[in-house]
């Protein structure tokens, strides 16, 4: 709802409020397939919840003009909270005919679990937007954010931003024909970011329901089992750009370009401590801080000639991402696949180099050591270069993890989109392609199905795989150096993170095309009641040029660490669509 209490001033009531109820059932009966995949005991778990979010939204609003000043300010309190609660049954046992209730269960114990969780967050927030004579622009925000994922003294977190624009093509001097607008900006804001934790990370957990020695007696105790750091707070990102705005050739011809700078600080993570803490977890802490820079461009031209008419839009935009600070000592965060480090973009895939196949027991003699044989995956040792290739000194003969080395990063150098809008007397025609360009995707699936154990290969690797070309003269090596030989034990370990797995992500999509036809206005004419008619036929996801092997090069990230892993994501749907839109 919304009120005018005078002239310019008016009051906003916004209220809104989403349940959400959900019930789960999982049941796994006995079965036997085999001695690899069987299942001796039935079993039922039940779960049901509910989530419930409600939002309170309350706002001033004041407009006025004063000759050539133009002012609008904005103030408002806002408060949300959410409620999320679960409660799990378990039982085991079930017979045929199966019952599938947790009653009916006969094996003991049964079990039942039950999770709740409670949010808030409330805001104070002004704005103010000031322009003089339409060619001085100003806008300045500010909010006061409190959470309650922190602390009672670290909730609160403030957030300004100013930008501020210049209209040249409006002042007197600016007389450029063919330059219809041009204007120059600029801004610079801090936001805040709770998302990043979960709720109640700020205390510690404690085992209520443990007993401690004193002399010959065990009364109960508690100890903490979690570790906690009690000073969490707000993530911040400081943005700062630049940027051009134009506009050519009767406005036919549009272009901007922007030049960016964006700071986190107090990136929340659960940063490794040694298992001589006593934690079982990691304590999330305000432990990282990274910068994003780069260009963002955008181009459009439209053009009409009789009943033909064209529209064109593109934008494109570049990446460069660097880590500045983790934890107090910056020590790197390494993963299976990925070495986070200062100075260095985050989750950078890291591994070792393949650089062939064993063939023979004499060429594993005369290598680095390595727990190999013939057919096993063969290591480069690094350890006379650097991460940027420079000497270190002699090589020690030993693949280790010492030998690992950067192997490309998941951030995409380029990434961006066009649309083209075309139109001819009655017909339309759209496309949006996007893509990326430049990145790196471990792809998993490929990882998985090439580790020639038990279970799926993948069709090159079944029928590459090395082998003997002659079993009775192995001095002559074998079949492939591509593809290692099949080994249940994997004792090389040969399906560790190499570039052997590592595929250009790069590609380009085309997400959308349409083509509809629109009525003339004399044949709707003799339609009743119709005012419009379009029918159009649409397809989404129809073409992806790339080199990646996998479902997808879209894929998303899993977590900070861990970009650019492909765990096999559900592949985007191909989709048409055939539509009849009526305007009466």
């Amino acid at each position: 709802g919304e009120y005018e209490i005078i002239n310019g001033l008016s009051y906003r009531l916004n209220l809104s409020f989403d349940r959400t109820d959900w019930q789960d059932t999982y049941f796994l009966p006995k079965y036997f397939v085999g001695d690899r995949y069987r299942n001796d005991i039935a079993y039922l778990n039940d779960t049901r919840g509910d989530h419930v979010i409600t939002l309170i939204e309350n706002t001033l609003n004041f407009s006025r003009q004063f000759g050539k000043h133009n002012l609008t300010l904005l103030a408002g309190y806002t408060a949300q909270y959410g409620r999320w609660q679960q409660l799990s049954g378990h039982a085991e046992g079930y017979e045929k005919p199966y019952f599938k209730v947790i009653d009916a269960g006969p094996n003991l114990p049964k079990s039942v679990t039950g999770t709740q969780t409670e949010h808030a967050i409330s805001s104070l927030l002004g704005r103010i937007n000031y322009s003089y004579d339409d060619k001085y622009l100003l806008t300045a925000n500010f909010r006061r954010d409190g959470s309650s994922r922190f602390g009672k003294d670290y909730r609160w977190g403030n957030f300004p931003s100013l930008a501020v624009g210049w209209k040249i093509s409006s002042e007197s001097f600016f007389q450029v024909g063919f330059i219809n607008a041009l204007k120059l900006r600029a801004g610079y804001g801090i936001i805040g970011n709770e998302q990043s934790v979960p709720d109640y990370q700020y205390a510690a957990y404690l085992n209520q329901y443990t007993t401690y020695v004193i002399g010959n007696q065990l009364p109960p105790a508690s100890i903490q089992t979690q570790l906690a750091s009690e000073d969490i707070h707000w993530e911040e990102k400081t943005t700062m750009s630049v940027g051009l705005d134009a506009a050519f050739l009767a406005n036919s011809l549009e272009f901007s370009v922007d030049y960016y700078y964006n700071e986190a600080t107090d990136l929340l993570l659960r940063l490794p401590l040694p298992l001589s803490n006593g934690s079982n977890a990691n304590p999330y802490q305000n432990a990282a801080s990274m910068s994003n820079t780069g260009w963002e461009f955008y181009v459009s031209y439209r053009k009409r000639s009789g009943d033909f008419y064209y529209e064109i839009n593109a934008n494109a935009s570049t990446l460069k991402n660097e880590v500045l600070k983790l934890g107090r000592l910056d020590v790197p965060i390494n993963t299976w696949m990925s070495n986070t480090e200062v100075g260095k973009p985050v989750g950078e895939i890291y591994g070792w180099e393949m650089i062939g196949i064993f063939q023979t027991r004499e060429e594993i003699d005369n290598s680095p050591y390595q727990t190999a044989a013939p057919g096993d995956v063969k290591f480069r040792d690094m350890n006379t270069l650097d991460t940027d290739g420079n000497p270190t000194g002699e090589p020690d003969d030993i693949i280790s993890d010492d030998d690992r080395i950067y192997l490309g990063s998941a951030l995409p150098k380029v990434t961006g989109g066009i649309n083209i809008n075309l139109g001819y007397k009655g017909f339309d025609l759209s496309v949006f392609m996007q893509g990326g360009y430049g990145n790196k995707i471990v792809n998993r699936i490929y990882q998985i199905m090439n580790e020639m154990k038990y279970g799926n290969y993948s069709l090159e690797s079944y029928e590459n795989y090395w082998r003997l070309i002659d079993p009775d003269q192995p001095e002559l090596g074998g079949t492939t150096n591509e593809y290692p030989r099949p080994t249940v034990n994997n004792p090389n370990n040969n399906t560790r993170m190499s570039q052997r797995f590592l595929q250009d992500g790069s590609y380009l999509k085309v997400q959308n095309l349409q083509l509809g036809y629109s009525l003339n206005s004399s044949t709707l004419a003799r339609i009743p009641v119709v005012d419009n008619l379009r029918i159009y036929v649409s397809a989404q996801n129809l073409f992806t040029f790339t080199k990646y092997d996998g479902y997808d090069p879209d894929i998303g990230n899993d977590g900070l660490f861990y970009r650019g892993l492909d765990n096999g994501s559900y592949p985007s749907p191909r989709t048409f669509l055939a539509g009849i839109k009526i305007t009466l």
